[in-house]
C-alpha cells in the first residue's frame, strides 16, 4: 500500500522515545527552575532557559493531549514513566515539595510566556515562605490554563494509567505505548474505534485521536481469527449487551469490529465464518465517503479533459487538486501529475506549456508537511528525467519552482540528490561552464538570479548546524560566479560556524569562485594601510586571508597567477597564507613561485618555501632547491630536507658528493650547523631519494670512516642515522 504524507508523520510520531524524551523534557524543566530561581524572570538568561523544555513539551503534546508531570513520595514522573533521580532534577522535585505540589499538568497551547509565568511562580521566594500560598489557586487567578497543578484531572491521570519504570530497559515507543493503554481485547477496540476525544479520555486513552486511528488497524491485524469471529457473534446475539461503559450498543460495536475486518490479514477467512451476519453489513450501496471522493476526482478529470481540448481554463484546477488532497487521494494525485510530467516530453508545444502552467499553479498545494510523500515522489521523477538526460524548458520551469517551494518550506534534504544530477549536467572548465542543454542552463540562470542569493546567504547565516550541511551539498551544486560572488561579502562573518561554511561551498564552487576571489584580490583599496604599518589592518586581513585560503581550496592553476601579485606584499602573514595555499595547489607553477619566495627577506619565509617546495615538487625541481642552498647557507638542512623528498638523479648525485667528496662536503660546511648534524642531514636525504645508488654512495662514506669514528662516535648524530637507514 502506498504510504500518505499523514501516514509518514504518523509513523515518525510512532517510533519516538518518550522515555528519552520525557527524561529531556524534566532535565530542561528542571534547569529552567534553576536558572528562574537564581537570575528572575526578567533575565535573558532566564527567559533563553524556556526554549529546551518547550521544544520537548511541543514533541510530547503531538503525541499525548496532556503531559502530567506528578511527584509522589520524592518519585518524580512524566507522562507516566518515572524519571531516574538525579542532581539535575533536583532544582525542580525541591521547588514542587516546597509549596507540596503533587502533579503539574501541562495542556496544548503552552507558550514560552506561560512556562514563564508558571517556573516565576512556583520559585518566587515569597511564595516559598507564605504559609497561606496556594499554587494552584494563584495559577488559576492569573487565567493560566495551560500549566495547572494539584487538579483532580492530573491525579486521576497519574494514579489511574499505567505507571513504567524509567530505570529498566524496555520498548517505551509511542506505539507501544499507545497499544498498551487500547489494549488487546476485540470488544475494547471496536469500541475504542467507535470513540470520539473525550470516549477516549473516559477509556484511559490520552493519546491524540488520529494516532489512536493509526494504531487500531495493526492491533486488529494481530487477533486470532476464532478471536474475532466469537466476539462478532457474541455481540450480535446479545442486543442488550453494551461495552463497559455504556455507551454503544453490542450491534453498534459488532458494526464497528465487522467494519475494522477490512484491515484484518485473513477478514476472508473470518467473514466466511458469520454466515447472514456478515451479509446483512455488507452495503449495499456505496458509502457517501467513497463517492464523495470519486467525484471529486471526476471533475477534476473532466477539467482537465477540457484544458487539453481548448474548451476550459486552468482556473478551477487547483480548487478541484485542493479538494483532491484533502480528501485523501494522494495516489490519484500523484497519478495527475505523472501524467502532467509526461506531458512535458509532447511535440505539441502548446500541450507542452499548458501541462507546464498546470504543474506551476498545483505545486503549491502539495504541503511539504502534509504530503512530504507525494512531494518527495516528484521530486524523485524530475530528478531521473535529468539524470536520463531528456528535460526540456519546461522542465526548467518546474525543477525552478520545486526549488522555491521547499526552500520556502524550509525543507531542503529531497533537493540534495536533485542538485548533484543537476551538477553532472555541468562542465566547469577554466573560466567558462559547459551546460549540457539550454533546459539545464535555464535551471542555473534562473537558481543563481540575485533573489535567491540573497536568500541563500541569509538561511546560511540563519540556519543549524543541520540544515547547513544540507544547504552547503546543494548550493555547492547549484552555485554559479553569481552565488560566489554573493557569498564572498560574508567570508569574514562574526559567526565562525556561518564563516566556514561559506568558505567550505567557494572552495567547492572551485572556477565559479577563483574569478570572484581574484577580483577581490585585485581591488587597490583593500592594500592600504598607514605609511607606518607594514600589517593591513584586521578587517582587510580577514578578506585576504580567506580569499588567499579560498584560492588555495581551489587547487586551480591559475590561482597562481593571481597569488603572483601577492608575494611582495609587506605583510608577513599574506606570505606566509600564500605559501600554504601554494602547498594545496600544487604543480610547476606553484613551484616556480615558492622558488620565487625561496629568497625573500624574512629567513621563515624562505624556509617555509623550500620546504613546501619539497613537499610538493619532483625530481625536476632539484636544481632549484640546490640553487637556493649554494645561495643561502641558511636554507642549508631545510634544503638537503626538500632534496630528499624530491628525489631524483640530480638530488641522489648532489647529496652524494656532498657526503663522500670532502671538498664538496668542505663548501656545504659554512659553520651554520655542526658537521655531524650536516652530515646525518645528508645521510637520511640520501636515503629517501630512493634512487639504486643511493645507499652505495652511503656505504662509501661509512667505510670511510676512520676507526676511532666508528669507536668513539657510536651515539653521534652520523651513527644514528646509518642506523636509521639501516647501513
Amino acid at each position: 500500500m502506498t504510504s500518505t504524507p499523514s501516514s509518514l508523520r504518523m509513523a515518525a510520531l510512532l517510533r519516538q522515545d518518550c522515555h528519552e524524551l520525557t527524561h529531556s523534557f524534566i532535565r530542561e524543566l528542571a534547569l529552567a527552575t534553576r536558572k528562574f530561581a537564581i537570575y528572575g524572570p526578567d533575565h535573558q538568561v532566564a527567559t533563553r532557559s524556556l526554549d529546551a523544555p518547550l521544544r520537548h513539551l511541543a514533541i510530547l503534546l503531538k503525541v499525548r493531549t496532556h503531559v502530567i508531570v506528578a511527584l509522589d513520595r520524592g518519585q518524580l514522573s512524566c507522562a507516566n514513566i518515572t524519571i531516574r533521580p538525579s542532581v539535575q532534577t533536583g532544582p525542580l522535585v525541591e521547588a514542587m515539595q516546597r509549596l507540596d505540589t503533587y502533579t503539574i499538568s501541562f495542556f496544548p497551547g503552552a507558550t514560552a510566556g506561560h512556562l514563564g509565568q508558571f517556573l516565576t511562580s512556583l520559585v518566587r521566594r515569597e511564595h516559598q515562605f507564605d504559609p497561606n500560598f496556594d499554587l494552584a489557586s494563584h495559577l488559576k487567578a492569573q487565567n493560566l490554563t495551560t500549566v495547572t497543578v494539584n487538579s483532580e484531572f492530573g491525579t486521576e491521570v497519574h494514579e489511574n494509567r499505567k505507571l513504567y519504570r524509567g530505570d529498566v530497559a524496555g520498548d517505551f515507543t509511542t506505539r507501544h505505548l499507545l497499544a498498551d493503554q487500547i489494549g488487546t481485547d476485540p470488544k475494547r477496540i471496536a469500541t475504542v474505534n467507535l470513540g470520539d476525544d473525550q470516549r477516549l479520555i473516559d477509556l484511559g486513552i490520552d493519546y491524540h485521536p488520529e494516532l489512536v486511528r493509526y494504531v487500531v488497524p495493526e492491533l486488529i491485524a494481530r487477533i486470532p481469527v476464532h478471536e474475532m469471529v466469537a466476539m462478532i457473534k457474541r455481540l450480535f446475539a446479545d442486543a442488550e449487551d453494551l461495552d463497559p461503559n455504556g455507551s454503544a450498543s453490542a450491534p453498534a460495536l459488532a458494526g464497528s469490529l465487522l467494519a475494522l475486518t477490512e484491515f484484518h490479514p485473513r477478514r476472508a477467512d473470518i467473514v466466511s465464518q458469520l454466515p447472514g451476519l456478515s451479509e446483512a453489513e455488507e452495503p449495499t450501496s456505496v458509502p457517501p465517503s467513497v463517492q464523495m471522493k470519486e467525484e471529486v476526482a471526476s471533475a477534476f478529470d473532466s477539467s482537465l479533459q477540457a484544458i487539453f481540448a481548448g474548451s476550459g481554463s486552468i482556473d478551477d484546477l487547483p480548487r478541484l487538486f485542493d479538494r483532491l488532497l484533502k480528501t485523501g487521494q494522494e495516489v490519484k494525485a500523484a497519478d495527475i501529475l505523472g501524467d502532467l510530467i509526461d506531458r512535458l516530453d509532447v511535440i505539441n508545444p502548446h500541450d507542452r506549456q499548458t501541462a507546464a502552467e498546470i504543474l506551476l499553479a498545483l505545486l503549491p498545494l502539495i504541503s511539504p508537511q502534509r504530503q512530504q510523500a507525494l512531494l518527495k515522489s516528484l521530486i524523485d521523477t524530475v530528478t531521473q528525467i535529468v539524470l536520463d538526460q531528456r528535460e526540456a524548458l519546461e522542465h526548467a520551469e518546474l525543477i525552478t519552482a520545486l526549488f522555491d517551494h521547499l526552500f520556502a518550506a524550509a525543507w531542503y534534504e529531497p533537493l540534495i540528490t536533485l542538485s548533484a544530477a543537476l551538477h553532472d549536467r555541468t562542465t566547469r572548465e577554466a573560466e567558462h561552464t559547459t551546460y549540457d542543454s539550454l533546459g539545464i542552463r535555464r535551471v542555473f540562470e534562473k537558481l543563481n538570479r540575485p533573489a535567491m542569493v540573497e536568500r541563500y546567504r541569509e538561511l546560511l547565516v540563519t540556519a543549524d548546524h543541520e540544515t547547513t550541511q544540507q544547504l552547503r551539498s546543494i548550493l555547492s551544486s547549484i552555485g554559479t560566479e553569481s552565488l560566489a560572488a554573493g557569498l564572498a561579502e560574508i567570508i569574514t562573518h562574526d559567526n565562525r560556524q556561518v564563516r566556514q561554511t561559506v568558505l567550505r561551498i567557494l572552495t567547492e564552487l572551485g572556477p565559479a569562485t577563483l574569478a570572484v576571489v581574484a577580483r577581490i584580490l585585485a581591488d587597490e583599496s583593500l592594500w592600504l594601510r598607514a605609511a607606518d604599518r607594514t600589517e593591513l589592518p584586521d578587517q582587510q586581513w580577514y578578506v585576504v586571508r580567506n580569499s588567499i585560503y579560498v584560492l588555495g581550496g581551489i587547487r586551480e592553476t591559475r590561482g597562481v597567477e593571481v597569488l603572483h601579485g601577492l608575494v611582495g606584499d609587506a605583510d608577513l602573514r599574506v606570505r606566509r597564507e600564500i605559501i600554504a595555499a601554494l602547498e594545496k595547489i600544487g604543480g610547476s607553477n606553484a613551484v616556480d613561485l615558492l622558488s620565487v619566495m625561496a629568497e625573500d627577506v624574512v629567513p621563515e619565509i624562505r624556509e617555509a618555501a623550500l620546504i613546501t617546495i619539497g613537499l610538493i615538487g619532483d625530481a625536476d625541481a632539484s636544481p632549484l632547491v640546490i640553487a637556493h642552498i649554494t645561495n643561502d647557507a641558511k636554507l642549508t638542512l631545510k634544503g638537503i630536507a626538500a632534496l630528499g623528498r624530491l628525489g631524483g638523479e640530480a638530488a641522489c648525485s648532489w647529496l652524494g658528493e656532498a657526503l663522500t667528496d670532502p671538498e664538496a662536503f668542505s663548501e656545504l660546511d659554512r659553520g651554520m650547523v655542526g658537521k655531524d648534524d650536516l652530515r646525518a642531514a645528508l645521510i637520511r636525504a640520501l636515503a629517501q631519494t630512493g634512487e639504486a645508488s643511493a645507499r652505495e654512495q652511503i656505504k662509501v662514506f661509512k667505510e670511510s670512516l676512520s676507526t676511532a669514528s666508528r669507536l668513539f662516535g657510536r651515539n653521534s648524530a652520523v651513527q644514528k642515522a646509518l642506523s636509521d637507514v639501516g647501513i
